[in-house]
């Protein structure tokens, strides 16, 4: 191996794909300094650090293959839970696919302090409609619904603001 100064060539272009691997690496300023420190012209640790860079983003595509390599494996549990009818594996293997790969999407949603489920959203419309012919029982709901902490605070459209409080 190569040396200059104390350290090899292999040392400095590791040093470099460190420091680049921790955002800490600046193009001009770092090769600037680390010439002046090791002695040797910037455009030799600029060439130590192209080399460098190339390590990094090698070091970034083994990090996909390992994701890729996960994936796979969580398919294949999937595709063999399945098969056995154990249901419980294969969400669960799903799930964590989907985390992996980033594409787990948000299972409830805070809203007003409170967690609405979308079940509890369609019920709520619908004895909303069925309250319709009778706006006193209606708007007596959306004000115990509404001091329950619900969040319905709407009142029935052309209901005056004046009725919802008696």
């Amino acid at each position: 191996m190569t040396t200059t100064g104390s350290m090899t060539v292999e040392e400095k272009v590791e040093h470099i794909a460190d420091l680049m691997a921790r955002g800490m690496y600046i193009t001009r300023t770092t090769a600037k300094q680390l010439a002046a420190e090791w002695g040797v012209a910037k455009t030799t640790v600029e060439h130590y650090a192209a080399e460098a860079s190339r390590r990094v983003r090698a070091d970034r595509g083994t990090l996909d293959q390992v994701r890729d390599g996960q994936l796979a494996k969580l398919e294949m549990i999937v595709m063999q839970a399945i098969s056995k009818k154990e249901f419980r594996t294969a969400v669960a293997a799903i799930e964590a696919a989907a985390k992996i790969s980033g594409t787990l999407a948000a299972q409830k949603h805070e809203v007003s302090g409170m967690l609405l489920s979308a079940a509890w959203l369609e019920l709520r419309g619908t004895i909303m409609d069925v309250l319709a012919p009778f706006p006193e029982a209606r708007i007596a709901l959306l004000t115990a619904l509404a001091a329950a902490g619900d969040g319905a605070r709407q009142l029935p459209e052309g209901t005056p603001i004046s009725e919802a409080g008696s």
